[in-house]
C-alpha cells in the first residue's frame, strides 16, 4: 500500500469512530430515558401492591415447569418429599446445632 492508501484508510476509520461515538451517545440517552420510565413504574403504588400477585404467578409458573420436567406424578411426589427432607436436614445441620449465644 502506498502512503495515500494509508491516509484514506485513516480518514475512513476516523469517520467511523466519530459515527460510533455519536451513536453511543444517542443510545446512552435512550437508555437513560427508558431507565427513568422503568424507575417510575417500579416506584408506582400499583407495582408495589401487585407484588404478592406477581410472586404467586411466578411461583405457579415455576411449579408448572417443574411438573413438566417430571414424567410421572409419582416422581413429582418423590422429589417434593426429598426436597422437604433436604430442607429439614439443612436446618438441623446448619446454624441450629450451634449453642445459643448468651
Amino acid at each position: 500500500m502506498t502512503d495515500i492508501d494509508y491516509r484514506e484508510a485513516y480518514e475512513k476509520e476516523k469517520e467511523r469512530c466519530a459515527y460510533l461515538a455519536d451513536r453511543l451517545a444517542q443510545l446512552e440517552g435512550e437508555r437513560d430515558v427508558l431507565q427513568a420510565k422503568l424507575d417510575f413504574i417500579h416506584s408506582s403504588a400499583f407495582w408495589k401492591m401487585s407484588k404478592p400477585f406477581r410472586r404467586a404467578i411466578h411461583f405457579c409458573m415455576r411449579q408448572a415447569t417443574r411438573a413438566r420436567r417430571v414424567l410421572h406424578p409419582r416422581d413429582l411426589v418423590k422429589k417434593l418429599r426429598y426436597k422437604k427432607r433436604e430442607r429439614q436436614a439443612s436446618l438441623q445441620f446448619g446454624t441450629a446445632i450451634f449453642p445459643e449465644h448468651e
